[in-house]
């Protein structure tokens, strides 16, 4: 019976953080420098979203313009 629940723990230690993102969008670059696609999610000050690199920044009036302007078309 311990051996179970060992493995259960072990398991959800190694899951994604799957509540983290509440929808995703997608960008792309006014140049045709590619598109990009990034998880949203609401912050205590608003709308977010998840740069590449991890961190998460707030989005300015849109996001999907914040996601162009900070990744492919800085």
């Amino acid at each position: 019976m311990r051996a179970g629940l060992a493995i259960v723990a072990a398991a959800t230690v190694m899951l994604p953080d799957i509540g983290a993102a509440q929808n995703a969008i997608t960008a792309c670059s006014t140049y045709g420098k590619g598109c990009i696609t990034a998880p949203t999610r609401q912050g205590r000050n608003g709308k977010e979203l998840r740069l590449p690199g991890g961190s998460w920044i707030g989005c300015k009036q849109d996001c999907k313009l914040t996601l162009t302007d900070e990744t492919v078309d800085e």
